[in-house]
């Protein structure tokens, strides 16, 4: 008889030697593994997100053609939907458009009639757009506030006691601003715009300026602050700051060389910046179009590098006689070095009467016309890369 040591017997006792009796829970576990419906994967985010340099929507790489509209958010429900429709019949994806009015009233509205008071009813027309523009499949830029004293922006501010400087330095109110934005109900909808997958992306400033600080550290530390205080608020959608592209070099060329106190570059490092944005304005700068091709390409080098997209989101040519072929420059630059998109600056419409909207500043594109087949055509081809 086999001698085995009192701890061997124990284990004995604990584990008898018939392997058969192991057998009914294994085949059961084994059986309900089998049985088991397969875990489903997780739903691709309705909203346009930003991976290894490229937008994706619905999980695939988004590139797109778009075009400006600066009345949307105050226009006639007739002049909205002319624009909207016109977007879908040339293929556009996205459309940016403004998301303040500052002490002035358009038809009647005003979204801030005072420092730090709000009317969500003056919010209407955009929530209309909001809502139309999901039912046609169009994604929106929506900017937060103007340089400029177009629909009162920094100007208006300045008029209610807030010093542009301090404006930069101390941007408690713009907050402030920003969070009734984002906590908005569209009334059309239900939807709070932090929510809506509709909005593509927020812009904080439309073509931000401080010459007098040229290093452009006053608008980037502006910028990180307010991008981090927005993301703390909306997780779900994207972030750029709107301005024009000017870079921070060594150079006579006032567009490069920090004159206008902002660094592209250093704004587009910012964790908190999602994608860079250039405005391209030959006309107005007094440029050729020999440097308007080089400016396009040194941002999407740029870019390449940081690992981030560049959108040109603001571009025109008062020319009519040689607008459609640059404007076939500039697209076929963006779409071949693999630029994420391109606004062309304006897209009008007819109002309810069936009238158009005037020409004010000389680049306004309607449909149908060359200058939009053109711009349908490269549409299509930035949607045939997505």
């Amino acid at each position: 008889m086999p001698f085995f040591p009192p701890y061997l017997s124990k284990i004995r006792r604990l584990f008898p030697p018939n392997p058969w009796l192991f057998f009914p829970p294994i085949a059961s576990f084994c059986l309900w593994l089998a049985l088991s419906p397969p875990k489903k994967p997780k739903p691709p985010s309705p909203f346009v997100q930003v991976k290894n340099g490229h937008f994706l929507l619905k999980g695939k790489k988004f590139f797109f053609s778009g075009a400006n509209n600066y009345y949307l958010h105050y226009a006639s429900y007739a002049a909205i939907d002319d624009v909207l429709k016109s977007a879908v019949k040339m293929r556009l994806k996205v459309l940016r458009c403004f998301a303040f009015l500052d002490g002035v009233k358009k038809n009647g509205l005003v979204i801030q009639p005072r420092l730090g008071t709000y009317r969500p009813e003056g919010l209407e027309r955009l929530d209309y757009t909001i809502m139309q523009a999901k039912k046609l499949g169009l994604k929106l830029i929506l900017v937060l506030t103007n340089n400029w004293p177009d629909f009162g922006g920094i100007p208006q501010y300045e008029k209610w006691g807030i010093s542009k400087q301090h404006f930069w330095q101390n941007p408690r109110h713009f907050q402030n601003y920003i969070s009734f934005i984002l906590h908005h109900k569209n009334i059309y909808t239900g939807t709070r715009y932090k929510d809506d997958p509709t909005i593509m992306a927020w812009e904080l400033c439309n073509e931000p300026r401080w010459p007098a600080d040229p290093s452009g550290r006053t608008i980037t530390s502006w910028t990180k602050k307010v991008a981090t205080f927005l993301r703390s608020i909306d997780p779900n959608h994207l972030i750029a700051l709107g301005d024009e592209g000017f870079l921070q070099i060594q150079s006579s060329d006032w567009t490069y060389s920090g004159k206008m106190g902002v660094d592209w570059e250093a704004v587009l490092a910012l964790k908190a910046i999602d994608f860079g944005t250039l405005h391209l304005w030959p006309n107005d700068w007094k440029k050729s179009l020999s440097w308007s091709i080089q400016w396009l390409k040194d941002h999407l080098d740029i870019g390449r590098r940081l690992g981030k997209p560049v959108v040109l989101e603001e571009y025109g040519w008062r020319s009519f006689p040689q607008r459609d072929g640059i404007y076939r420059q500039w697209n076929e630059l963006i779409y071949r070095q693999n630029g994420a998109g391109m606004l062309v600056w304006l897209l009008t419409g007819k109002d309810g009467r069936g009238k158009l909207y005037p020409n004010y500043d000389g680049y306004r594109v309607i449909y149908p016309s060359s200058t939009a087949q053109i711009l349908r055509e490269y549409a299509k081809k930035m949607a045939e890369k997505s």
